[in-house]
């Protein structure tokens, strides 16, 4: 493992962009089958998800399922107001798309679609790297950190935070700062880790 959390973002970030687009399709087949065999996706109605981006794996494949079962979909996107802040919009198939600041496709914001992190019940969370004990790597910004800071000094249990990555992402330990927020399970395309 590198000896700083940057390093490790270069690797495993370059790893990850270097899987063919075949293998991505794979994976993200994989990652359907056990999200699905995972039964989280039952137990909640407002769901936030992600575009995948960066090599990324990609939650495309579940979108229709979610529709079909009539879930809410949410995607992440830059709050307008506060910039350094993220928030969720309602998605469906008229949503228009934008890009962002940092070239990251996200919903075009609308104020009466859109929702604190709070009032969603599953995040399914991109990340960089992930450890058994539940700990993300992000890509530095702190955006989903500060998003779900309100979970840290209270026993809120929603939303439930879902990591998704490709398996090559898992790292025996990961270092922690005090404002990390720690998710109750990671899926990837070879397995399901609970906390």
């Amino acid at each position: 493992m590198p000896a700083n959390k940057a390093a490790l973002r270069r690797q495993l970030r370059q790893e990850r962009q270097q899987l063919s687009s075949k293998q991505q399709r794979q994976a993200a087949c994989k990652l359907y089958q056990n999200l699905n065999r995972s039964g989280l996706l039952n137990k909640h109605q407002r769901i936030g998800i992600y575009l995948a981006n960066d090599g990324e794996i990609s939650p495309d494949y579940f979108l229709p399922l979610l529709r079909k079962r009539k879930k809410k979909c949410y995607a992440p996107m830059l709050d307008p107001i506060n910039m350094t802040r993220m928030r969720f919009q309602l998605i469906g198939p008229n949503t228009r798309w934008v890009k962002n600041r940092f070239g990251i496709t996200e919903p075009a914001y609308q104020p009466r679609f859109s929702s604190p992190a709070r009032f969603i019940s599953l995040i399914l969370m991109p990340l960089v790297a992930f450890d058994a004990s539940g700990n993300r790597l992000g890509m530095g910004g702190g955006f989903y950190d500060r998003a779900f800071s309100f979970k840290r000094n209270t026993s809120i249990d929603t939303p439930e935070l879902v990591g998704i990555a490709h398996e090559l992402q898992r790292q025996n330990r990961l270092d922690v700062n005090g404002w990390d927020i720690p998710m109750t399970t990671v899926v990837t395309d070879h397995a399901i880790y609970t906390q």
